[in-house]
């Protein structure tokens, strides 16, 4: 009977042929009922792992695939004991899921962690599983399928992913301890780092000094100098770039750990030396806590490594804040001073003026209107107009900069806007045609009075760098619950590279200290207005044949990017992106479409680096056909922490198709303004162009 078995050529099959199951509770193979063989059969050939414990012994059968999951437990071969036997220190999690399979009972976890000791400790780790009943002929469970996909690497590093990103996501106040800051953030995850100490390099003591820490109870126990580096082994450390030391080699008694997720304590840390360039010396030097529960092994390690090098990021820009402090700290009071002495004179210039207009007004009333006089007193009036613009344009910069710019919020219909800023701006430019060929109705909530000066303000420079032969076209509709405003005209145009340096000036998420020198105090105001709106601005030009300036409003105040569906594994659908795994190419595509920031950004590169992983992809085609606008606000978080991560989950070639936006051109080459020494990135107009490339390399 045995002969006639076939249970193919793999390894366990071998094992289970010549296995002595009569002194196994299910008894001799060759009396083994039909659907076991076949049970057994189907687990062989598969190349997922699988397992089947029979019985009420739960009498255990694995195939190749599931070997490595046993770890230390395959010293003794374990096939043909019981399940409680092999697993016995997580048989109180599985137990009563096996008793409730044979009683015809299905179950099916993503993610589910155990603790197995499979490597010689109790390890973290994590499972898609499913146990389903194995039914006998007259329909009663004989025993208990499993099937399961091991996911301990993408769980850790999904965990990982969010630690860096909330390093990577945080806003830095020049007022706070920038390094402190970001150190403490790393608390969050006590299962990678249950305690860390970091510990900067003092000249003048020449010895490393206590920064921060946290993870420990009894805080009076951490070294407040690095007392154990000598120069033997500062030099060890420096040549290695770690070293793993033992807790109770670093202690002088047992600490307390606040801070940890298990039972045990760490054992375990590991030191890392950061360096500035041309420094002589690690900057900085790290101390992270090892869990208990982890090897501590190249993707561990990895991973202390970033979070390393955004610590050494974090003392740079400490650095130089502390300096800027310095240099700025004795030009504070005049900036303030200046600030309050615009504020003032713009308010007394305001009277006189307002007075001189008013007698201007009855002196022309007065004077026949063909009277030479009459002519000269209408062209002086257009000057104390423009006047009182600058006037006006010098109050708002003096509050905007002192953080003072008032905001009155109601709701409007912004149509209005539209049209009363027309009805102004129609009354100052006879020479030129003004259409809005487009006003959708919309009511947000906002300050009209500020929208309305930025309208004004986009107007009034399309009648300044455009003649009167051709028209000035507004347009204002409603996409995707944003309202999008556009002004076009057909004057001088801005060249590419002076969009380029515009842009420079919008891509950070800080705008506070920007200037506006050459491009007009409108501007400046114009954007710190729209920004108060939660909203964005961009420009599109070519010499010679005009500029159109747009800006978005969100309708309801913020932008909302919705889930739609998805199978969290091979495709993923928002209002914002499309993202589908290629199973023909083996690469992943997102098609990006309409406006962006900084969240949409975010998550669908946050989607798409877990589909990617998942799909074991070293490939992307990136399309950004139908991206509008600008999401210069991600570009910093694209070059800084995503494009590392992609880099770090096996991306090796990233075609991205353009999008027709100038500005959004602009925020994708930011994007990947960092070297990445193993990921080809290339630009393409052309989607054909694009796969062809991506097929080839």
């Amino acid at each position: 009977m045995t002969k006639q078995l076939s249970y193919g050529q793999s390894l366990m099959a071998g094992k289970i042929l010549s296995h002595n199951w009569s002194d196994t509770p299910v008894g001799d193979i060759t009396q083994w009922p039909p659907n076991l063989h076949t049970a057994v059969s189907i687990m062989l050939e598969a190349k997922i792992p699988m397992y089947i414990a029979w019985g009420n012994s739960f009498t255990q059968f694995y195939n190749d695939a599931y070997r490595p999951i046993l770890g230390v437990k395959m010293e003794p071969e374990p096939l043909g004991k019981s399940t409680f036997e092999t697993w016995d220190e997580i048989w109180p999690v599985i137990g009563p899921m096996f008793k409730q399979v044979l009683d015809g009972e299905t179950f099916g976890f993503p993610g589910f962690n155990l603790f197995l000791e499979r490597k010689g400790y109790l390890e973290e780790a994590y499972f898609d599983f499913s146990y389903s009943p194995i039914r006998n002929e007259d329909g009663s469970v004989g025993g208990v399928f499993l099937s399961c996909i091991e996911t301990t690497d993408r769980v850790l590093n999904e965990r990982r992913m969010e630690t860096l990103a909330n390093l990577a996501g945080h806003v830095v106040d020049s007022k706070e301890d920038v390094l402190l800051v970001h150190h403490q953030k790393l608390a969050a995850n006590s299962k990678d780092i249950p305690f860390s100490f970091l510990y900067l390099f003092d000249k003048e003591s020449n010895t490393y000094k206590l920064h921060s820490h946290f993870g420990i109870g009894n805080t009076d126990l951490i070294p407040q100098e690095l007392s154990c580096l000598n120069e033997e082994k500062l030099e060890e450390l420096i040549s290695k770039k770690s070293m793993v030391v033992k807790t109770t080699d670093f202690f002088a008694q047992v600490p307390t750990f606040i801070n940890k997720s298990w039972e045990e304590d760490p054992h375990q840390m590991c030191l890392f030396p950061l360096s500035l360039a041309g420094s002589r010396k690690p900057d900085l030097i790290i101390i992270y806590g090892i869990s208990p529960r982890l090897l501590l092994d190249e993707s561990y390690t990895r991973f202390h490594t970033l979070c390393g090098n955004y610590l050494l990021n974090s003392y740079s820009m400490q650095k130089t804040l502390d300096n800027e402090r310095m240099r700025i700290g004795y030009m504070q009071e005049l900036l303030t001073q200046k600030d309050e002495f615009i504020s003032v004179a713009s308010h007394e210039l305001k009277t006189p003026l307002t007075s001189l207009k008013a007698y201007m007004q009855v002196l022309e009333r007065s004077l026949d209107p063909q009277n030479k006089a009459s002519q000269f007193i209408q062209k002086a009036s257009l000057q104390f107009n423009k006047l009182q613009g600058l006037i006006s344009d010098l109050l708002d910069v003096s509050k905007i900069n002192a953080g003072k710019l008032v905001y009155n919020f109601s709701e409007f219909n912004f149509a209005d806007v539209v049209n009363e800023s027309w009805d102004v701006v129609a009354l100052i430019s006879d020479k030129h045609a003004i259409l809005i060929e487009r006003n959708d109705p919309a009511v947000i909530k906002g300050d009209k009075f500020r929208l309305e000066q930025v309208m004004t303000n986009f107007l009034t420079n399309a009648i300044k760098y455009s003649d009167g032969s051709k028209p000035i076209i507004i347009r204002s509709e409603v996409e995707q619950d944003n309202i999008v405003v556009s002004v076009q005209d057909f004057g001088i145009g801005i060249a590419l590279e002076n969009i380029a340096r515009l842009f420079d000036r919008f891509y950070r998420v800080d705008n506070t200290s920007m200037q506006y020198q050459g491009l007009g105090l409108g501007l400046y105001i114009a954007s710190s207005i729209i920004k108060a709106h939660n909203g964005s601005f961009w420009v599109e030009s070519e010499p010679g044949k005009g500029s159109t300036f747009s800006f978005l409003l969100p309708i309801n105040g913020t932008r909302e990017f919705r889930d739609i569906e998805t199978d969290n594994q091979t495709y993923y659908i928002g209002n914002f992106i499309t993202i589908r795994y290629n199973a023909e190419k083996h690469w992943m595509e997102a098609d990006w479409q309409g406006y962006q920031n900084l969240e949409s950004v975010q998550k669908g590169c946050m989607i798409l680096l877990d589909l990617m992983k998942k799909n074991n992809c070293s490939k992307v085609l990136n399309d950004n056909s139908y991206v509008k606008g600008n999401w210069s606000e991600a570009s910093d978080w694209g070059s800084e922490f995503w494009f590392p991560a992609m880099q770090d989950s096996g991306l090796k070639e990233f075609a991205w198709i353009y999008s027709p936006s100038t500005f959004s051109r602009l925020a994708a080459h930011k994007s990947v303004d960092i070297f990445f020494d193993r990921i080809k990135t290339q630009f393409f107009t052309s989607k054909d162009e694009a796969i062809e490339w991506l097929s080839n390399t």
